[in-house]
């Protein structure tokens, strides 16, 4: 099955969670964790994240900004073999995820850059010659 952890500075990780479960409804299978917000220790809540799955778990661990300090405490559990670390998190690309009950690695990677091509400039979007304002959405 697989399980998401996700884990942001600030409440950005429960703030997801909540909009996906808004959008898809309930998801037992996603974990989130915001860091910074009170004494709760990141490594904590992924060892606990980690007892609750079986080696047959595909484990996807969600942060929200490469390079972060929370990115980097996720980075050590990339050594376990069923867990991969995605950072850059945003809406879409955590709705795909929430619907899935498993993935490829070639899927990953697509939903990965599906979500990339979600960040846009709309008003460059609606400005376009190319884009009749009517049939936008």
């Amino acid at each position: 099955m697989l399980k998401i952890f996700i884990a942001s500075h600030a409440h950005f990780a429960s703030g997801m969670k909540s909009a996906i479960e808004l959008l898809a409804g309930e998801k037992d299978n996603i974990v989130c964790f915001d860091a910074y917000v009170n004494e709760n220790d990141i490594d904590k809540a992924i060892n606990q994240f980690l007892a609750a799955t079986n080696k047959n778990d595909q484990i996807v661990m969600i942060s929200d900004l490469y390079g972060g300090s929370v990115n980097q405490m996720m980075c050590k559990y990339t050594l376990i073999p069923n867990v991969t670390l995605i950072s850059g998190a945003n809406l879409a690309l955590l709705l795909e995820l929430s619907v899935r009950d498993s993935i490829t690695s070639e899927e990953l990677a697509k939903i990965v850059e599906n979500s990339k091509s979600m960040i846009r400039v709309v008003n460059d979007e609606l400005n376009s010659d190319k884009t009749n304002t009517a049939d936008f959405f």
